[in-house]
This record gives structure tokens, C-alpha cells and sequence, in this order.
């Protein structure tokens, strides 16, 4: 039996990153570390890093707003949107519990010993008629 037989191509191009990329690396950085610089993240074309910059400025500046709505009372997080109003129901907690239950159910599930019923009677089938099969 032949061994078969594994190939792995590799493309020479590396992915294709636009500013946009880059741009989204560096809100990403700003908004996490609000008080550092940033450097550069690698050795980049300036526009890409004009782009990086722009974004951790931008992220600085998101994470300021965010904070400084915080200060003043508001910005809670139950204040942020919503999918709709609450349709009530059962609590979340519940359901959880109730599924836990019940997989627990099912893995640890074993059946009850099988008892004979006395008072079944199977019933007695009549014995099969003869069958002759003439010879040619």
C-alpha cells in the first residue's frame, strides 16, 4: 500500500492590512491604557502609523467621555440599550437549576429493577402445522 503523500503551499503575499486595521489596533490600546503612549506596535509605514496614533487618540478619548459620564451619575450600565422591555418570565437562575437537574437526571439515571408480574400469563402459542414440500 502506498504512503500517501502531504503537501502544505504556502503563499509568498503576506495578508493584506489596510490603515483601518491599524486605525482599530490603536483606539483598542487607547481605550485600555487611557494614561500611557502608545509606540509603535511594529515597524510600520507612516501612514499606517499615522493611522495607529489617530486611533489610540481617539480610543484616549472615548475611554475620557466614558469615565467622565461616570463622575457625574450617569452612564450606568443599566442605563445603556436594551433589546426591549422585560417580558418577565422565569428568572434565569431557575431555568439554569432546573437544566442542571435534569442532565444530572439523565447521566445519573438508573432504571428500577425489573420485577415479573405475577399475574400475566403469557399466552401459549398452538404448535406450527407440518409443512411438506413436495420433491421434483
Amino acid at each position: 500500500m502506498p504512503t500517501p503523500q502531504i503537501s502544505i503551499e504556502e503563499t509568498p503575499e503576506p495578508a493584506v492590512c489596510k490603515d483601518t486595521d491599524w486605525w482599530c489596533q490603536g483606539f483598542v490600546f487607547g481605550v485600555n491604557n487611557p494614561n500611557s503612549e502608545p509606540g509603535p506596535p511594529a515597524p510600520l509605514d507612516q501612514p499606517f502609523l499615522d493611522a495607529y496614533y489617530a486611533g489610540a487618540a481617539a480610543g484616549r478619548q472615548a475611554r475620557a467621555n466614558y469615565e467622565a459620564g461616570q463622575d457625574q451619575g450617569g452612564g450606568s450600565p443599566d442605563d445603556g440599550p436594551a433589546i426591549g422591555p422585560d417580558r418577565g418570565g422565569e428568572s434565569y437562575d431557575k431555568l439554569e437549576r432546573e437544566y442542571q437537574e435534569a442532565w444530572a437526571e439523565f447521566l445519573l439515571h438508573r432504571h428500577q429493577p425489573h420485577t415479573e408480574n405475577e399475574e400475566y400469563k403469557e399466552e401459549e402459542l398452538p404448535e406450527p402445522l407440518p409443512l411438506s414440500i413436495p420433491a421434483d
